[in-house]
């Protein structure tokens, strides 16, 4: 019980900072001076697409999953955003055709 509860938090939290990065990302400029912006702009974007760096999030998720016996996630976007879109234009495509 507490594994899933650990679980949820964190997966709730990890949207949080990808909210938070995505607002700092279009609102940073607007407030602060491009010389500020524009490096903290770069190390948000190099830390939201690299594929190389790994998110400590993600990986504290993959513990606590693995301690529950579920599968361990490659990408949080990947698990909680894409993956739910392509099965519902799945879903839709299918049901069309019925």
């Amino acid at each position: 019980m507490f594994l899933k509860v650990a679980l949820v938090a964190v997966v709730i939290f990890h949207w949080l900072v990808i909210f938070g990065n995505v607002s700092a990302f279009f609102v940073l400029p607007f407030y602060s001076p491009w010389y500020i912006a524009l490096p903290i702009m770069s190390y948000i974007g190099l830390l939201t697409f690299s594929r190389v760096l790994d998110c400590p999030i993600t990986k504290l998720e993959n513990i606590i999953r693995k301690r529950m016996g579920l599968p361990e996630i490659t990408g949080f976007l990947k698990q909680y955003l894409f993956k739910p879109l392509k099965r519902a234009k799945i879903r839709r495509k299918y049901q069309k055709n019925s």
